[in-house]
């Protein structure tokens, strides 16, 4: 802490007498009493007083006690009305404990909310699972949607990661996929039209495009019911 000289402009010697006392903390145990005093040459006007604080290496809370200044040797000045400072000693003894623990915390939340923290196994167990795991509130309507869904949750399930090469690994697989899906089902689709002596360009309408077209409707459906604008139902 430090003590000012204000005013006019001192030529002379100025001999400041200072004391500390306990408050919450104990001389000799959390600090080093003191009783000196502070000089002030010339034309100076600010002096510290250092105070030696005991690490005692136990664990203990905030502690405090006063610095105060109690006469001057001085014809021409006064202690002004701030004669007395508390000095607080803050406990720092678990403060490497708490570091480490919000780091820990923070890692911990920070991979849970990361959408890059899912390995492929991860992938793998939520595709061959109902529910992606969640299997004790399943209904049996998740069942049967799982059991329909279960050979392009299987096929899916094996692209790599986003956190694998940026990303681009995982873009490019699930393309392919995309791609190879596309053809099994137009292929599928014209095998079907075949069978029945259905024309390629009304298979096309008919099976192709309501294969891609119908869950885009229900996907406009939802947001439109679900969201505040109409934005993400257009399209």
């Amino acid at each position: 802490m430090y003590v000012t000289r204000r005013g006019k402009k001192h030529r002379g010697d100025s001999v400041v007498h200072y004391e500390t006392s306990d408050v919450t903390a104990q001389a000799g145990h959390d600090y080093v009493k003191t009783s000196s005093t502070l000089r002030f040459v010339g034309q100076e006007y600010e002096k510290y007083i250092d105070i030696e604080i005991i690490d005692d290496k136990q664990d203990e809370k905030d502690e405090t006690f006063n610095v105060e200044l109690t006469s001057l040797e001085d014809s021409e000045a006064t202690l002004g009305g701030k004669r007395r400072a508390l000095v607080t000693i803050v406990s720092d003894d678990n403060a490497l404990m708490n570091i480490v623990n919000v780091h820990k915390l923070m890692g911990h939340y920070m991979d849970k909310l990361s959408p890059y923290s899912a390995s492929w196994m991860d992938q793998i167990r939520s595709a061959v699972s109902v529910d992606a795991g969640d299997i004790e509130h399943a209904t049996l309507g998740d069942c049967i949607k799982h059991g329909l869904a279960f050979p392009w949750k299987f096929i899916f399930c094996f692209v790599p990661p986003p956190s694998m090469l940026g990303g681009w690994l995982c873009f490019f697989v699930a393309l392919a996929l995309i791609g190879l899906l596309t053809a099994i089902v137009g292929d599928f689709a014209s095998i079907f039209g075949c069978m029945v002596g259905m024309k390629d360009a009304i298979t096309a309408i008919t099976l192709v495009a309501l294969g891609t077209s119908l869950p885009d409707t229900f996907a406009s459906k939802i947001a439109a019911e679900n969201d505040d604008s109409a934005d993400n139902a257009v399209g």
